[in-house]
């Protein structure tokens, strides 16, 4: 997973919690006019598109819970945080796209050997709701992909995923019923919209795949990727006067987090507070550079096995 280094802005909670919340209740608002469009105008094109949209709903409703849940934990009950929690919701709404996806691929073989006419009224209705839905999921996946890169976060991360799935599902939708439109009358028309059923299926699982391999990653405490510990490295080097030796370096992600334990031996004939007073100045560097950092750096007189 990529780390951006270029802003020093905090995304707070707040921030994603609103974001999240604003998610959810969009989603909410054009569930049922998905759900009407789907069923009078019979495409499987609008039906994925419903689809989605209730595991739009879900993936919100289960985010905006989960990080709710992480701007109100108590740090006593969780020395490290709850960013876990973050990677969890992640698997959530990757799982949720995936179920999606089944279900579409299933339906669209069956509507291979059995094509269905589509009710024109039907696809006008979802023509008009999919653009407004187009236009409210392409400023959520900008407004989450922004606060994702000022501040990494397996959350938000799934989120500006998700959108950007459901923005390119919305389009995919506007040009399977315009398409069904404008050729009603030919015989092949009714496998347009088996055909854009099957594109969005394919985006689906892309996506998913993506989401579930950034947070299992982290589940399983992966090192933070190369050019952050190389940076980490560099910062350590400013400072070679003030330790004799570097016996190890370990870091891992929770959520939005980041722990670095670094591990350096000091001059045995140095006091207690000057050593303290280089791990201080060494720690406040680090922290500094990277905002969402916890350092913790431990004399050490060998190497770390």
């Amino acid at each position: 997973m990529s780390v951006a280094h270029t802003s020093t802005s905090h995304v707070t909670h707040e921030e994603r919690e609103r974001s999240i919340f604003v998610g959810f209740v969009l989603a909410l608002c054009l569930l049922i006019p998905c759900v009407a469009a789907a069923y009078i105008a019979k495409s499987l094109t609008l039906a994925v598109d419903m689809l989605i949209s209730l595991a739009e709903t879900l993936a919100s409703l289960f985010s905006w819970i989960i990080i709710r849940r992480v701007a109100r934990g108590k740090s006593l009950d969780f020395n490290y945080g709850v960013g876990k929690l973050e990677n969890i919701s992640g698997l959530a709404v990757a799982a949720v796209m995936l179920a999606s996806f089944v279900v579409v691929v299933i339906e669209g073989i069956d509507r291979l050997h059995k094509p269905v006419e589509i009710v024109e009224a039907g696809v006008v209705i979802g023509f008009a709701i999919t653009l407004f839905a187009a236009a409210s999921d392409t400023w959520l996946w900008f407004k989450n992909q922004r606060l994702a890169r000022r501040q990494s976060s397996p959350l938000m991360e799934a989120q500006w995923r998700f959108f950007r799935s459901k923005s390119v599902c919305d389009y995919c939708v506007l040009a399977s019923l315009a398409f069904t439109l404008v050729f009603r009358a030919q015989s092949w028309s009714p496998y347009v919209d088996t055909f854009f059923s099957f594109v969005l299926s394919s985006f689906l699982l892309y996506s998913a795949y993506q989401i579930t391999a950034d947070s299992m990653y982290d589940l399983l405490d992966r090192a933070v990727d190369e050019s952050l510990q190389l940076e980490i490295t560099r910062l350590l080097a400013v400072h070679f006067d003030a330790y004799e030796g570097l016996h190890g370096v370990r870091t891992r992600r929770s959520g939005a987090q980041i722990y670095v334990e670094v591990y350096l031996e000091f001059d045995g004939q140095k006091m207690m507070a000057e050593v303290q007073k280089a791990i201080d100045l060494m720690t406040g560097d680090l922290e500094a550079r990277f905002p969402s950092s916890h350092v913790s750096i431990c004399p050490r007189t060998s190497p770390v096995i």
